[in-house]
């Protein structure tokens, strides 16, 4: 499910298309280059480098709305895909039995 100008869109089903598509570099190129237009088009509305954003957001200086998860979600794709390799999925390890209820483990 692409948009008509051919990118991906930023939602959980897009996310997981984009994780299969991976296996072909001209995909993963394509999604990779998608979250870096969306990250400078952020970076340019909102006069800030990703890289201060976190900060800007727990210093007050930026109010959280849903443009910014969506810049804060977009901006750590990206830097977890072009610093990790290939994207890949995992399946979590088996959490060990405690009791909720009463704090015990």
């Amino acid at each position: 499910m692409t948009t008509k100008d051919g990118r991906i869109p930023l939602s959980l089903e897009g996310i997981k298309r984009a994780l299969v598509q991976s296996e072909s570099p001209q995909a993963r190129q394509q999604y990779l280059a998608s979250l870096r237009q969306r990250v400078a088009e952020y970076e340019r509305q909102y006069e800030l480098r990703s890289t201060c954003l976190q900060a800007a957001l727990d210093a007050g200086h930026l109010a959280e709305n849903l443009d910014i998860v969506k810049w804060l979600h977009d901006y750590e794709a990206l830097n977890c895909l072009e610093h990790s390799g290939k994207a890949r999925l995992e399946r979590p390890r088996r959490l060990p039995p405690h009791n909720v209820a009463s704090g015990r483990r």
